[in-house]
């Protein structure tokens, strides 16, 4: 298990998600995946505490027959748009010392795993990040109507504790495609218009950030009854 130190903010994981190599999920005899031998410490991202974002990371992870890891790729993260956990995840995992994977017949072999891992900040029961409902079909830019264009935007925002998004905190931090420019405005007037819950920490509302995933989506008209 991975878990973060200190007192700030801590790290849930669950288990691996799958391996490679010809590597089955059997974990009793034959073969078996790679199996972390001890905990490893791994920091909550400061930024990402200080702005009171939440978020996962599935890290893919090469192990070697000598239960060493060789390389690891992030396969995928929420908020997707936002890289703050990358770097401290693969180099915790790179630190970590794991139990080769074996074949069938018991020998040790070289395997990749994915591990999902959560980051949760600490707090009270209850306690959740902020969440809004972003309603695009009003903002959609005419012109990319016009082309059939769509995409998504990431955006990050300020949430006070009434659930009221700060206009002047947006900022557009990705986009799909990359060069998506010309929804940047709609989104921002989209997320100023979203219904949001605001976070709530120690059993309190509180301001806090969020990356919000924008989608733009041209609506297909329903097909005729014959």
């Amino acid at each position: 298990m991975l878990h973060a130190a200190g007192f700030a903010a801590g790290i849930e994981t669950a288990p691996q998600e799958q391996a490679q190599g010809g590597v089955a999920s059997q974990v009793s005899s034959g073969p078996r995946l790679p199996r972390l031998r001890k905990p490893v410490e791994l920091e909550y991202p400061q930024i990402a505490s200080r702005a009171g974002l939440e978020g996962h990371v599935v890290v893919e992870v090469l192990i070697d027959a000598q239960g060493k890891p060789q390389r690891t790729i992030i396969r995928s993260r929420s908020p997707r748009f936002v890289d703050l956990s990358d770097a401290p995840v693969q180099a915790a995992v790179m630190r970590a010392s794991f139990g080769p994977a074996l074949d069938p017949d018991g020998k040790p072999m070289a395997a990749s795993m994915r591990q999902p891992i959560a980051f949760k900040l600490q707090g009270f029961e209850g306690d959740h990040s902020p969440a809004c409902d972003v309603d695009t079909a009003a903002h959609h830019p005419p012109e990319a109507r016009a082309l059939g264009a769509e995409a998504a935007v990431g955006v990050l925002a300020k949430v006070d504790e009434t659930g009221r998004v700060d206009s002047a905190s947006m900022t557009v931090v990705g986009r799909e495609p990359a060069n998506a420019r010309m929804f940047d405005k709609a989104a921002k007037a989209a997320v100023v218009q979203a219904r949001c819950r605001a976070a709530r920490r120690m059993g309190r509302s509180v301001e806090s950030f969020v990356v919000l995933e924008v989608p733009f989506k041209i609506a297909v008209p329903d097909s005729p009854k014959p």
